[in-house]
C-alpha cells in the first residue's frame, strides 16, 4: 500500500516579491469600478459611502498586505493571499454581467492563482490557500452571506447598508454586522461586515494550519503499509472534524443575535486550541493531558458503565411523568443516553468477559449503529415513537442496541481508538445537516415540536458535539502519534509548554 504523505512546500514565486504585480491588481479594480460607475452599472447611495470606502480599502490593500508578509512573515502569506483570490473571485461574481470588462476584472484574480506558484508543485502553501479560499465560500454560503439570486439584466451592482435593509424588533442591531452592507451584484448577493471577514479568515486559517499539522505529527509518510493507512485515515477524519468544528460561526450568523457570540467565540477556541497541542506534538513535547484523561476513565470504566446503564431507565420515567416528553431535548437526548450507555456497557464486557476477535470489521457496525440510531430522526418514525408508547420503547431500545455496536466496534479493531471519532463526526455532520434545513431553509422538521424548540435543540445539541468531537479528534491524534511514555506528575499543561 502507497505511503500516506503530502508534498513538502514548493518554493516560493519570484511574482510574491515584485511590487508591479499589486500595482496591476490595484489598477485593475480601480478601472473596473470607475468604467461601472461611468456606466451606470454601479451605483453607491450617499449613505453607503464610508461603507463602500472601507470595502474599496480592502480591495486595494490586500495586495500591498500579501507583498509585505511574503517578505517579513512567510507564514502569513498563504493567508493574505487567500483573502486576496477570495474577494477577487467575489469581485468577478459581482460584475460578472460587464462581460466586456472580464479581461480587466480578472486580470487580479490570475495574478493572484501565478502568485500560488503551482509549476513548482502542490505543495503545503498552495494547499493551505485552497483550503483557506474554499472554506471561506462555504462558511459564507452556509451562514446565507453568499446568495446566488440571478437580478434582472436592467440592475445595476449597487451596495446597501444593512440598516437600511434589516429591522431586528426588540433589539439592538447586532454588532457582527456593524459597518455591514449588502452587495447586490449580476449572479449574486453578499453581505459583508468587517467583523464576518476577520472572523471567518481567523477560522480558515486555523483550520488550514491544523490540516497540515495532522497530517505532519501522524507522520504517515515515515511508515508503509497497514500502518501508513492507518495514520492517513486518522489524519483525514481528524481533518473533518475540524472542518465541522470551524462551520459553527457560519450557521451561527444566519441568527443574527449577540446572544451565539459564545458559541463563536467557543469554536474558535476549540480551534486554538488543536493548534496548541499539535504544537506540541509537533515540538516532541510530552502530552500527559490525554494519557491522564484516558487513563482516568480505564480506571472507573464499569463505574461510568453501571452508572449510565442504571439511570437511563428512570430518567425516561421521570421525564414522561412530569411531561417533557413535548421537549425535543428530552425526545432526543434519552436516545443518545441510551447510545452511550450501550457503548459502555459492550465495552465493559467485551473488556473484562472474554477476549474478543480483532477480525471483525468494524465499518459495517458502526453504520448499522448509526442507522439504528439516527433513524428516529426522519419524521414519520418521530412522530410514530411521539404518539406509542411501544414505538419509544422501540427507539430507546434502538438506541441502545446502537451503542452496543458501537462498544463491539471499538473494542475489535486494530485502531479502535478511530471509531469514537468516526462516529462523532458522522452525528456532528448529520447535526449541521438539520441545523442547515431548520434555520436557512426556514422548514420545521418535526410538528411534534415548535420551530423555536427545534432551534433551541440544534443549538445546544451543537454547542455540546463540538468538544466531543474535539476531544476524539485529539485522543485519535494522541494515539496515533503513539507518545505513551509520559510522566503523570504535576499539572498537565507544563509538559506542553
Amino acid at each position: 500500500m502507497g505511503e500516506v504523505s503530502l508534498p513538502q512546500m514548493a518554493s516560493t514565486n519570484s511574482l510574491f516579491d515584485s511590487p508591479a504585480v499589486p500595482g496591476m491588481q490595484i489598477f485593475s479594480v480601480s478601472l473596473t469600478l470607475y468604467l461601472s460607475l461611468e456606466n451606470g452599472n454601479f451605483i453607491i447611495d450617499t449613505g453607503t459611502f464610508p461603507l463602500f470606502l472601507i470595502i474599496l480599502g480592502t480591495f486595494l490593500t490586500i495586495p500591498l498586505l500579501t507583498l509585505a508578509f511574503s517578505r517579513i512573515s512567510k507564514a502569513m502569506t498563504p493567508y493574505s493571499l487567500g483573502i486576496e483570490l477570495f474577494l477577487y473571485l467575489a469581485f468577478i461574481l459581482l460584475f460578472l454581467r460587464e462581460w466586456f470588462l472580464l479581461p480587466l476584472m480578472a486580470m487580479p484574480l490570475i495574478l493572484g492563482i501565478f502568485k500560488m506558484n503551482l509549476k513548482q508543485g502542490l505543495g503545503w502553501t498552495q494547499i493551505k490557500i485552497l483550503i483557506f479560499v474554499g472554506l471561506s465560500f462555504l462558511m459564507y454560503f452556509l451562514g446565507s452571506l453568499i446568495q446566488f439570486i440571478i437580478q434582472p439584466l436592467s440592475a445595476p451592482v449597487s451596495l446597501v447598508s444593512l440598516k437600511d435593509v434589516y429591522i431586528f424588533p426588540g433589539e439592538q442591531f447586532p454588532f457582527l454586522f456593524y459597518l455591514g452592507m449588502n452587495i447586490y451584484g449580476s449572479a449574486l448577493t453578499i453581505t459583508f461586515s468587517p467583523l464576518t471577514l476577520i472572523i471567518f479568515s481567523v477560522v480558515a486559517a486555523l483550520v488550514a494550519e491544523n490540516y497540515e499539522g495532522f497530517f505532519t505529527v501522524l507522520k504517515g509518510g515515515n511508515s508503509s503499509g497497514f500502518k501508513s493507512a492507518v495514520y492517513g485515515v486518522t489524519a483525514a477524519l481528524s481533518c473533518q472534524c475540524e472542518a465541522c468544528i470551524s462551520l459553527l460561526p457560519a450557521m451561527i450568523f444566519i441568527i443574527v443575535s449577540t446572544t451565539m457570540v459564545p458559541l463563536i467565540l467557543e469554536s474558535i477556541f476549540l480551534l486554538v486550541l488543536s493548534s496548541y497541542f499539535i504544537r506540541a506534538y509537533r515540538l516532541g513535547a510530552p502530552t500527559a493531558f490525554f494519557m491522564k484523561l484516558a487513563l482516568w476513565y480505564r480506571t472507573r470504566e464499569i463505574i461510568i458503565a453501571a452508572f449510565l446503564v442504571l439511570i437511563v431507565t428512570p430518567v425516561e420515567l421521570l421525564g414522561l411523568y412530569l411531561g417533557w416528553l413535548h421537549s425535543p431535548l428530552f425526545f432526543f437526548g434519552i436516545s443518545m443516553l441510551d447510545t452511550l450507555s450501550g457503548y459502555a456497557l459492550a465495552k465493559v464486557a467485551l473488556l473484562y468477559l472474554a477476549k474478543a476477535s480483532k477480525n471483525i470489521l468494524s465499518v459495517p457496525l458502526i453504520a448499522a449503529g448509526v442507522a439504528m440510531s439516527l433513524s428516529w430522526y426522519i419524521p414519520a418514525l418521530t412522530t410514530y415513537a411521539f404518539s406509542s408508547g411501544i414505538a419509544f420503547s422501540l427507539m430507546a431500545i434502538s438506541g441502545f442496541m446502537a451503542g452496543i455496536l458501537f462498544g463491539i466496534a471499538h473494542s475489535t479493531a486494530r485502531n479502535g481508538y478511530l471509531v469514537p471519532e468516526a462516529v462523532s463526526l458522522v452525528y456532528g455532520i448529520f447535526v449541521i445537516i438539520i441545523f442547515y434545513i431548520t434555520i436557512d431553509l426556514r422548514v420545521n422538521i418535526w410538528s411534534e415540536f415548535s420551530y423555536a424548540q427545534t432551534v433551541i435543540y440544534e443549538i445546544i445539541s451543537w454547542a455540546l458535539m463540538l468538544p466531543i468531537m474535539w476531544i476524539f479528534t485529539q485522543m485519535a491524534l494522541y494515539s496515533g502519534n503513539g507518545i505513551r511514555d509520559v510522566k503523570l506528575h504535576g499539572p498537565f499543561w507544563r509538559t506542553v509548554i
